[in-house]
C-alpha cells in the first residue's frame, strides 16, 4: 500500500519531466495537458504540507477547477469547433458553479464533488466526440495515437472516479467499506498505469510547426 501511495504522488512527475524536457517543440494542446499534470503534482503534494482542514478543502476546490478547465480547454482544442468562442463563457459558469458547490455544502466536514463530477461529465461527452471522430477517420498515426493515449485514459479515469463517488454516495455503509476501500486500491492503480501511457503519450507528441 505504501509503494502504492508513492507511486500515486511522485509517478506524476515522470511524464512531467518527458513533457519539459519536449516543451518547446509541444503543440499547444499537450501544452495545456502538461501544465495540467503540474497543478495536479502540486494539489496531490499539499498532503505533505502542514494545513488546516479548511485550508486544504479550498486548495481542493481551486485545484479540480484549474484542472478540469485545463483538460477542456484541451479537449476544445483537439476538436476543432466553434466550441472554442464559448469557452470563456463556461469557464465562468463553471466557477460559479463550484462556488455554490462549495458555499451549498459549507456545513458538511466531508463534501461531496458535485460540481467536479459534473464537469467530469462533460469532458467525458466531448472526449467520446473525440474519440469516434479519430476512428471515424482512421487515418492512425505516431501524432494520432500520442492524443489518444491521453484522452482515453483521462476519459476513463474520470467515469471511474465518477461511478465510484455516486456508489460511495448511495452504498456506503460498514458493511461495503471494505469493498470501497478495495474498489479505491484499484482506481489508483489505474492512476499509475495512466502516468506510463501519458509518458508516452509526450514522447511521441507531435512536434509545433515552425516557420522560417
Amino acid at each position: 500500500m505504501g509503494q502504492l501511495l508513492f507511486l500515486l504522488d511522485f509517478g506524476i512527475f515522470i511524464p512531467i519531466c518527458i513533457g519539459l524536457l519536449k516543451w518547446p517543440s509541444l503543440t499547444i494542446e499537450f501544452r495545456i495537458f502538461l501544465i495540467y499534470l503540474i497543478i495536479a503534482a502540486a494539489s496531490q503534494l499539499t498532503s505533505y504540507l502542514e494545513l488546516d482542514f479548511i485550508s486544504k478543502i479550498l486548495i481542493q476546490y481551486f485545484s479540480s477547477f484549474i484542472v478540469i478547465s485545463l483538460i477542456m480547454r484541451m479537449i476544445v482544442k483537439l476538436l476543432e469547433t466553434n466550441l472554442q468562442r464559448y469557452f470563456t463563457f463556461y469557464t465562468i459558469v463553471l466557477f460559479l458553479i463550484f462556488c455554490l458547490d462549495y458555499v451549498g455544502q459549507w456545513s458538511k466536514l466531508v463534501k461531496f464533488p458535485f460540481a467536479y463530477i459534473f464537469s467530469n461529465l462533460i469532458f467525458v461527452i466531448l472526449s467520446i466526440r473525440y474519440i469516434a471522430k479519430e476512428f471515424a477517420l482512421s487515418l492512425f498515426n505516431k501524432e494520432i495515437i500520442a492524443r489518444l493515449l491521453i484522452v482515453i485514459p483521462l476519459a476513463t479515469m474520470y467515469i471511474l472516479f465518477d461511478f465510484l463517488q455516486l456508489v460511495y454516495l448511495f452504498l456506503y455503509r460498514d458493511d461495503t467499506k471494505l469493498l470501497m476501500q478495495e474498489a479505491y486500491h484499484l482506481f489508483w492503480v489505474y492512476i499509475v498505469f495512466c502516468y506510463v501511457l501519458y509518458s508516452f503519450a509526450l514522447l511521441w507528441a507531435p512536434r509545433k510547426e515552425t516557420y522560417i
